[in-house]
């Protein structure tokens, strides 16, 4: 995708469309894969230059609620994206990040999050990581089967590692912090900041305050500034003191 991305934007440097791709690919390696900033500070600016290029454009209004969802201001994210769903109501992908950045606001908004959630859904059921935040709203309602079954259904689709992340916080939210560690490092080594975080917040919930601290010393170098959410988190109760 980004080789395709960069060969558009060598025939035409402010192609709105692929500057949002662009934008969504460079977002995803910080978010998911590789945490080096100089991914972040692409994703803003490629996503800065497709609103610049064409602000109708929805898929740069998407891409530049990605950017500032990376960044954590998931508040400027949703509306960004309200916006987006004004100009074009039946896209899937704006529903469906509009459900990633409520359940991520502090405090969440749950309800809300499953609803744009179960829009994306019916517009594109076939869409893995839509299965995926329908489960974290769900779960966030201490709804947890029914977060298993849209975890195991974003699964079914193709997407394993989304429905590790996603049953690791059942197994959390539920007290199996052994389970909970045991799924997060079902790959090995883990290489982004909100895996991490996840694999701290179960450390320190289940007392194993060394390995809880290393576990966040690593997720902060990995870029994560998410300060909200750690204070608003129970499961660092046992390392507030610290």
């Amino acid at each position: 995708a980004r080789g395709h991305f960069e060969q558009a934007l060598k025939l035409d440097p402010e192609y709105a469309p692929a500057l949002a791709g662009l934008a969504q690919v460079e977002g995803y390696y910080y978010r998911n894969v590789d945490s080096q900033p100089v991914h972040l500070e692409r994703a803003v600016e490629l996503a800065q230059r497709a609103v610049a290029a064409a602000p109708d454009l929805v898929e740069a209004r998407i891409a530049l609620a990605y950017a500032h969802g990376w960044k954590f201001e998931y508040a400027k994210a949703a509306e960004i994206l309200r916006q987006a769903i004004q100009l074009e109501p039946e896209n899937s992908h704006a529903w469906d990040t509009l459900s990633w950045v409520l359940a991520y606001e502090q405090p969440p908004e749950a309800v809300e999050a499953e609803k744009a959630s179960r829009e994306a859904i019916r517009l594109q059921p076939s869409l893995p990581v839509a299965h995926y935040h329908l489960g974290r709203a769900l779960l966030l309602q201490g709804r947890y089967e029914e977060a298993t079954k849209a975890f195991e259904r974003g699964a079914e689709l193709g997407d394993d590692e989304y429905a590790d992340l996603g049953m690791a916080q059942v197994y959390l939210a539920q007290g199996n912090y052994d389970a909970a560690v045991t799924r997060l490092l079902k790959r090995g080594k883990i290489k982004n900041a909100i895996n991490c975080y996840f694999l701290s917040a179960a450390y320190a919930a289940k007392g194993d305050k060394e390995k809880a601290l290393a576990s966040l010393q690593t997720t902060l170098t990995l870029g994560y500034r998410d300060f909200a959410s750690l204070e608003a988190s129970p499961y660092f109760a046992s390392l507030r003191s610290d």
